[in-house]
């Protein structure tokens, strides 16, 4: 199978490209550093273009910010030189990470998927989700483990490290060509975008502790309770969808 790895890096923030670098060079995995999107430098236009600010009222609970938008961008950006260059598939890594020196057989447990797959999280931040499913992979882990692929009942969030195929790549494209949430929120709606998501466990990256370079979310929301309903509705539609 044909694959990258691809890096997103602000311009600027050397120090991050620099760390993440020599820890890639480390492990020997060879690596395309992507400029990401930097969303305070965008013009009106160029958001319009892209963001849809209607549809964010009426599926998301506050408006998207500079630094969300530009994050959302940075992403398609690599979808679409999945699709350009023709690749099967795309690790896609962000400047925060910490590798374990197991990293370097993701390709290898890449290669021993039998079931149809678009994208799986390489790491899941936060607290924990409730796991519904569970794969266990023919490839041990070196951890006294099997490496599996692991669905949730709601996806985590972050995107700080993934692998995502060609397929699953068109699929974003096709269905957010306009978008009007974050990224990571879009994964947890699968039935909308056709991307079903799996996990790989164990971790073999873990997040550094490093401040956000995507900014603070804004406290507005359009309407008093919206986030509320926001999530009343997540839970209706998504306890739909998994019926079917």
């Amino acid at each position: 199978m044909v694959y990258k790895t691809f890096l997103i890096n602000l311009d600027g923030a050397s120090k991050r490209f620099e760390n993440i670098r020599r820890q890639l060079d480390f492990i020997g995995m060879p690596f395309e550093r992507i400029p990401a999107v930097d969303g305070k430098l965008l013009s009106q236009k160029q958001i319009s273009s892209s963001y849809s600010a209607k549809l964010n009222r009426q599926n998301y609970f506050t408006p998207l910010t500079r630094g969300e938008i530009g994050c959302y961008l940075s992403h398609i950006a690599v979808f679409k030189k999945i699709l350009d260059e023709n690749l099967d598939y795309a690790i896609v890594l962000e400047d925060d990470l910490i590798f374990k020196p197991g990293f370097i057989r993701i390709p290898e447990v890449v290669e021993s998927i039998k079931l149809p797959w678009s994208y799986i999280k390489l790491i899941a931040p936060e607290k924990k989700k409730k796991i519904e499913r569970r794969i266990r992979l023919d490839i041990e882990s070196g951890e006294g483990s099997n490496f599996e692929l692991v669905r949730w009942n709601k996806v985590p969030i972050g995107t700080a490290a993934y692998i995502i195929s060609r397929e699953g790549a068109e699929k974003f494209l096709e269905k957010r060509s306009i978008f009007y949430r974050p990224l990571d929120v879009d994964l947890q709606f699968p039935w909308e975008t056709g991307v079903k998501i799996w996990g790989l466990f164990p971790q073999m990256v873990e997040e550094a502790p490093m401040p956000s370079q995507i900014g603070r979310r804004r406290l507005k929301t359009h309407y008093p309770l919206a986030r509320v309903v926001h999530k009343l509705k997540y839970l209706v539609t998504s306890a739909a969808n998994r019926k079917r």
